[in-house]
């Protein structure tokens, strides 16, 4: 007999053979003597011995065998069938033969609930929700307590979108609240069966009879007043809100649910004055606050005026939740996106007060601290990481940047070295990066010869990364080497930009334009030029102004090369050779 592949078993199968063991020998009838019986038996005693050591094809094999045998045994039948299924469930006819044999066993054994949720489970995942509905039935009317299924036939029931299904849905739904009581997801259950009948007026005598239970409960007077809003009945909703506030105006889900219903309607001035009054209250838990903090802040970041306002709300629940990590990160954040960052910086050192151990907190600090251009505290901020993350990349390509920029070439050598040896050998991008940041530093170093050969070992590792190219061809130009082959570089730079953003950036604008003036083709570097600066993203670029500069002299313009050069200057004040060209508004090679 060919070998079932039982270990590619469908999912469907594969989600209920844990179900299938905890009954199985549960349902083993007497019998009288009988050869093939008895076969059977040894067979399926045999077969439990196989599923046990999870040998699932012999399992199988043995099973269907006592099928044979023996096919009046409905436990037997019902294995083989719910087997026969996964191994192929888009055969019709197999799926309708087999469901039939794993229905016989259910309507024999409809107390067997491990049995049924498979089969439903089955029946459902191969279209047959009928069958599905059916079982359903089955196990409510036959359960200890019908409230342990009741709620699962009801959604059954009323996914029909039947109306006479879903008035029995409904009727479940009754009876479930005989047993437990009522609440409000049942409530809830039974409201989206009314609307599916468009009784409104049922849904509010639910809605009332939750709050007839309860009346005292915060959470089923503010659960009426959300009803109100869902049906469009504003007033009406006020009403409950009010009511809640009256009956506890200590609640700070009452006044939260007031909020709610106030930046519903429009009216911004009552929405911020409740968002404080529930911000402020202790029995409001934080998970809401930060929900509410969240929300006011994503609408009103944007507004400067406003920030005033934030910064109190945030500090209110500071005050009130000074450990909270979540919360002094979602601070620092705000401060952060608002370029507030000294104070960004003191909520996430804060944050690493309480736990440093996040990550993240500490490769925010440092990128904070490397956009203040405070370059030390960024520095002694990755290399206090290290002693919790000692083998993270992250934090040893930081500190490769930062030695970069304090001119430390040799420690940056060190770093890169140490993040290339953290990286796997099959991660080519991350290889790629790490090979081209060790090309600039070699550059730095003026070991021109070894930055080639750097940069080509990262474009080899990834050929999709145009920054590479470009900064190789770049390079090029700047010491005069090669420029065929630099044009060469740059060309397929822009061709890779292009083909991934559908445009090209300043950057790789600018290396061209300055490819073709290194290659005395000004024309087409002025071009280049121009594109670069009709951008309108390269107000602090020294370097594009001074290409500008240079590429509009050339073109027979002094006065635009002047005044290029000049806002150049007033980025790099210290460059001599700017220095020269603005005094004398002429062009120096050096």
């Amino acid at each position: 007999m060919k070998p079932l592949s039982l270990r590619h078993i469908t999912a469907l199968a594969a989600a209920s053979l844990l179900a299938a063991s905890q009954f199985a020998g549960t349902a083993k009838q007497t019998r009288r003597a009988d050869p093939d019986k008895e076969k059977a038996d040894y067979l399926y005693l045999e077969a439990q011995r196989h599923y046990a050591a999870d040998s699932l094809d012999a399992y199988f094999e043995l099973m269907s065998e006592a099928n044979r045998l023996n096919p009046s045994d409905l436990y037997i039948a019902n294995e083989v069938g719910f087997f026969n299924i996964a191994i192929d469930h888009n055969d019709s006819a197999n799926v309708a033969e087999n469901i039939s044999h794993m229905m016989r066993y259910i309507e024999s054994n409809p107390k067997d609930q491990t049995a049924a949720s498979r089969f439903i489970r089955v029946a459902s995942a191969t279209g047959r929700s009928g069958d599905a509905l059916h079982v359903l039935r089955l196990i409510y009317e036959n359960a200890g307590n019908p409230a342990l299924f009741g709620g699962n036939y009801a959604s059954a029931l009323s996914y029909t979108n039947n109306p006479d299904s879903i008035r029995k849905a409904i009727t479940v739904m009754e009876n479930v609240e005989s047993i437990q009581g009522a609440d409000i997801n049942t409530t809830i259950a039974k409201m989206n069966m009314y609307l599916n009948l468009d009784d409104t007026a049922s849904v509010f005598t639910s809605g009332r009879k939750l709050l007839e239970a309860s009346p005292d409960r915060i959470e089923n007077i503010t659960f009426m007043g959300d009803v109100n809003m869902q049906l469009n009945r504003p007033d009406s909703a006020l009403v409950y809100y009010n009511r809640a506030v009256e009956k506890d105006p200590s609640s700070g889900l009452a006044y939260y649910s007031r909020a709610q219903y106030y930046k519903q309607i429009g009216d911004s001035a009552a929405y911020d004055r409740e968002v404080f009054t529930a911000m402020k209250h202790p029995d409001l838990d934080l998970e809401p606050k930060i929900e509410i903090l969240r929300s006011y802040v994503s609408e009103l970041y944007s507004d400067s005026t406003q920030s005033g306002r934030i910064r109190e709300l945030f500090n209110s629940l500071v005050d009130q939740y000074p450990h909270e990590e979540e919360l002094r990160n979602l601070y620092g954040s705000y401060l952060w996106i608002v370029q507030d960052l000294d104070d960004a910086a003191e909520q996430f050192s804060y944050m690493l007060d309480l736990n440093p151990d996040n990550k993240q907190s500490w490769i925010a600090l440092s990128q904070i601290y490397y956009t203040l251009d405070d370059y030390d505290n960024a520095t002694s901020t990755a290399k206090a990481a290290l002693k919790y993350f000692p083998d993270d990349y992250d934090f040893y390509a930081l500190l490769t940047t930062l030695s970069m920029l304090n001119g430390d070439y040799d420690k940056s050598m060190e770093y890169i070295d140490k993040s290339l040896s953290l990286t796997d050998s099959t991660d080519t991008e991350q290889l790629a990066s790490i090979y081209g940041a060790r090309a600039d530093i070699e550059y730095r170093q003026g070991d021109f010869d070894k930055m080639t050969a750097d940069y080509r070992k990262a474009i080899e590792l990834n050929p999709e990364g145009s920054v590479y190219y470009n900064n190789l061809a770049y390079y090029m130009a700047c010491e005069d080497r090669d420029l065929d082959k630099a044009l060469e570089y740059i060309t397929t730079a822009l061709s890779i930009e292009k083909a991934n953003t559908g445009e090209n950036s300043a950057t790789t604008l600018d290396t061209y334009a300055w490819i073709l003036f290194m290659r005395k083709d000004y024309p087409q570097a002025l071009e280049a030029i121009e594109q670069v600066l009709e951008l309108g993203t390269i107000e602090k670029d020294a370097d594009v102004f001074k290409h500008a500069g240079d590429i509009y002299f050339m073109n027979g313009n002094p006065d635009d090369a002047l005044l290029y050069w000049k806002k150049a200057l007033d980025l790099e004040p210290d460059d001599e050779l700017l220095q020269r060209k603005v005094k004398n508004k002429t062009f120096f090679f050096k």
